[in-house]
Order: C-alpha cells, then structure tokens, then sequence
C-alpha cells in the first residue's frame, strides 16, 4: 500500500480488536509516516518528519497515537486535522494532513472505519504493515532524536522508537516489506521484496 511518491514510507494498520479484559472493541486504527523534511517543527528541540494517526469518525478511544502527539500539541499548538472517509485524521503538518487525506479511502477499502468489532466479515483484517525499510529507518532515527530531547515525552516512548531502528536495521537492504494478518480465515503473510538475489 505504500511506495508511491507522495504515499507513505509506513503505514501500519489494526482491525477492531476485542481484548478479553475489555468491555467493548477497540476501534479500528491506522499511522503514517511520510518521507518529507518539512514536518513539524518543535522549537529549539527539532523537526519532527510527515505523520497521520487515523480514527473512526466520534470514537472517543483512540489506540494509536502520533509520535510526541502531546508534547507537538502543546508546542505548537492545534495540530492539522480532517474527516474523509470515515477517519477522524490528525496531522503533525499540513502537508501530511493533505496526503493523508488522499490515501484515506484506500485505507478505508482494506481496514473500514468500523467501530462495531464485529468478526462476520471474512478476510477481516488483524493487522497490516507495509514500510520501506530504509526510509522508515530514517524517519524513526529522525523522531526518536527529536523526542529524547523534549522533557515532555515519557522515556518509555522514546525507547519504543530506539526499538523500532534496532528492528529496521537489518532490513535496509530490502525496498518493501509487508505483513498482513487477517481472522476468518486466520492467515498470516510476511514479505520481502527487493532484498537482493534470494527475494
């Protein structure tokens, strides 16, 4: 789903989901990032690049949140935001706002905007993942330098990044990988493309 030029360099996915200690589903949820130098700029701490969280249109839960999305909001003031397609979008920038807006109504074909976590409809996405490795690299690399620096962030935020570029390493070589997780059917797919002779 990703790969294009003005699409994103990750965008991560999630169903609605039903934890067993939860008295109703979680909404269905998606983040991108996107490969730009004119993301949001937090004062003296630095620029965060291109991102947009989205979330079903009136849900009051959200699963997923943007990188530093409070600390941003505090900073900078109200974040960009927008209706299409079903999805409540919030932006780090205008610039990301308008390419989420663009890539709201495919995203909506493969994860709808669905709060009622019903489970009838086959094929129901669990969870989706689809990422330029060496890109995204640089994008977490770019958003974990910015947030250690912002008193504001919890620590344990800023290791989930560190994290990320520990995991991202290895696949640099590769230009695309995807993981798809689906219920009803169970299925579960991961792929590399582009990482040389053996992909």
């Amino acid at each position: 789903m990703g790969g294009k030029a003005q699409g994103p360099a990750l965008l991560a996915a999630a169903g609605p989901a039903w934890p067993d200690d939860s008295p109703r589903p979680q909404p269905p949820t998606a983040i991108a990032l996107f490969d730009t130098h004119d993301g949001l700029r937090l004062q003296q701490f630095g620029e965060l690049p291109g991102g947009a969280v989205f979330h079903p249109q009136g849900e009051k839960a959200e699963r997923w949140s943007l990188p530093g999305q409070s600390a941003a909001g505090l900073l900078s003031g109200a974040l960009p935001k927008g209706n299409v397609a079903g999805w409540h979008i919030v932006a780090l920038d205008a610039a990301s706002l308008r390419r989420a807006r663009v890539l709201a109504p495919r995203l909506s074909s493969v994860v709808p905007p669905d709060t009622t976590g019903s489970a009838d409809r086959g094929g129901r996405l669990v969870l989706g993942l689809w990422f330029q490795p060496r890109p995204t690299l640089s994008l977490v690399t770019r958003i974990r330098r910015v947030l250690e620096k912002v008193p504001l962030v919890e620590r344990r935020q800023v290791r989930r990044w560190r994290d990320g570029e520990t995991l991202l390493a290895p696949l640099v070589p590769c230009d695309q990988v995807s993981l798809v997780a689906t219920e009803t059917p169970a299925s579960f797919r991961l792929r590399f493309h582009g990482c040389g002779t053996n992909s």
